[in-house]
């Protein structure tokens, strides 16, 4: 289990939903970009089961450390496949539909 520590209160996830999630503030802010990600959390003041949602940018903290627990980890299986899709998606190279290279002209030249 990790707690996330994120705008001044404590929510605890599963290892995976940490990993992933960390993955992808990363991803987002080596891009210069912003995300949002919403997860099944355990409240880190009473315990209580709610869902959490989190603004991920470069320059909003966010940390992550090991704790033990007796509770079970939120299910956040489906949020988490999600989270990694997003992730890999930011890190591939696109291709950009458009015009061949032949129809440019370059500078200086005339059109033919």
């Amino acid at each position: 289990m990790k707690q996330i520590l994120f705008a001044g209160q404590a929510f605890l996830v599963g290892d995976e939903a940490a990993t992933a999630l960390l993955h992808y503030a990363v991803a987002l802010a080596d891009l210069g970009r912003a995300g949002t990600v919403d997860l099944s959390v355990v409240r880190g003041d009473n315990n209580s089961s709610t869902r959490a949602y989190f603004l991920l940018a470069s320059g909003v903290p966010l940390a992550v450390t090991a704790i033990d627990s007796q509770l079970n980890e939120p299910d956040n299986d489906v949020a988490v496949q999600q989270i990694w899709r997003r992730t890999e998606s930011l890190r591939m190279p696109r291709h950009i539909e458009g015009d061949s290279v032949e129809n440019y002209v370059e500078f200086g030249s005339e059109a033919t």
